[in-house]
């Protein structure tokens, strides 16, 4: 049950079963046998069942005891933004961008940004200072779409998304433009 400060509150044992349960991969007989060594394995596999129910471990949870924090999380997105591979041989080796890595990164900020109508409202991403990176994101998903070399082929496997996306950002432009009018009418 959550404490006041929205933290769950677990005995030690319970502590050390969930480091064990992430340490070796999600195996929780093993994580029970970590913290009862004495225990048959055979039971070992119920009671380590019995104890993963009830600690309750959320994904969020695991995940931030992984390491990949909302922070992280965003700092790889963006890195993924400008993925580069090597082209060529000997010494016409260059560096290039690496579109099909960066389509990947592309379709996940989209849905990071509830871009897809049907995942809208599922999702939010942060950056450091807790606050959302929606303009960021939106400026390097445009950057990268628009250099895309398929795009001009008609290819893009993100392009109804992008125009989605920059449909619906144009109705909420002109609901704002319409509301600020609204108000200025009100006041005269």
């Amino acid at each position: 049950m959550p404490d006041d400060n929205g933290e769950v509150k677990r005995t030690l044992r319970e502590r050390k079963f969930i480091d064990f349960y992430i340490n070796n991969g999600g195996n929780a007989t093993k994580a029970y046998l970590a913290i009862s060594p004495n225990v048959k394995e055979n039971s070992a596999c119920e009671l380590g069942s019995r104890m993963l129910r009830k600690v309750d471990i959320s994904i969020v949870e695991v995940l931030d005891k992984m390491g990949l924090t909302d922070p992280t999380l965003s700092q790889k997105l963006v890195d993924g933004l400008s993925a580069t591979r090597e082209s060529g041989k000997g010494i016409q080796r260059k560096e290039v961008t690496d579109h099909a890595v960066i389509v990947k990164y592309l379709d996940m900020a989209l849905k990071l940004k509830s871009k897809y109508p049907a995942e809208r409202g599922k999702y939010e991403l942060t950056g450091r200072d807790g606050k959302p990176l929606g303009p960021q994101i939106n400026m390097v998903v445009t950057k990268y779409y628009h250099a895309c070399p398929l795009r001009e082929k008609g290819k893009c496997p993100i392009e109804k998304e992008v125009k989605e996306a920059e449909r619906l950002e144009a109705i909420k432009k002109a609901e704002s433009k319409r509301k600020e009018k609204g108000k200025e009418n009100d006041e005269n």
